[in-house]
């Protein structure tokens, strides 16, 4: 999967930055190139997409929707490199304290 090795003992990929707080996400996106962050969401989850397009400006979102839906056959090596770059973002910005480590899953017991 897409990941970036955080300090010496922690790892994060991609999919784990959708537990990142709403602006901590927008920030690594805002530190990505706009082509390499449009690839990574291409073969993200539409429920990551909403939630990051809601922290844009509507103009922004409403552009970045419209070249997403015009993005034509994609290789999926191409789309997970660029989650793996993305995964490399938020680990510098997590290296350099800008945002905080995605908080682990946490799991209910009924009783």
């Amino acid at each position: 999967p897409a990941t970036a090795k955080v300090s010496d003992a922690v790892t994060v990929n991609f999919e784990e930055l959708a537990r990142l707080r709403d602006a901590e996400l927008a920030l690594v996106f805002r530190e990505s190139d706009s082509k390499l962050a449009l690839l990574a969401l291409a073969g993200a989850t539409p429920a990551f997409v909403d939630r990051l397009l809601k922290q844009l400006p509507t103009r922004e979102a409403k552009s970045l929707r419209k070249r997403m839906e015009q993005l034509g056959p994609l290789r999926l090596s191409d789309i997970a490199e660029a989650q793996a770059t993305i995964a490399e973002i938020a680990h510098r910005l997590i290296e350099s304290g800008a945002i905080d480590s995605p908080q682990p899953k946490r799991f209910a017991v009924a009783a």
